[in-house]
C-alpha cells in the first residue's frame, strides 16, 4: 500500500486508527496462537 502514501484525505486520521486496530487484532491473534500452540504442546507431552 506504499502507492496511498502520497495521497492526503481527511480520512487519514480515520484510517490510521484502523491500521492500529486490524495490527492489535493480529498481534493479539499471532500471541493467542502460539500460547495456545504451547499449551498443546505441553498437554501433549505430559500425557504422551
Amino acid at each position: 500500500m506504499n502507492h496511498m502514501g502520497s495521497v492526503s484525505t481527511p480520512t487519514d486520521k480515520t484510517t490510521r486508527r484502523d491500521y492500529a486496530a486490524v495490527i492489535l487484532v493480529f498481534t493479539t491473534g499471532y500471541f493467542a496462537t502460539i500460547e495456545a500452540l504451547r499449551l498443546g504442546h505441553w498437554i501433549s507431552g505430559g500425557a504422551a
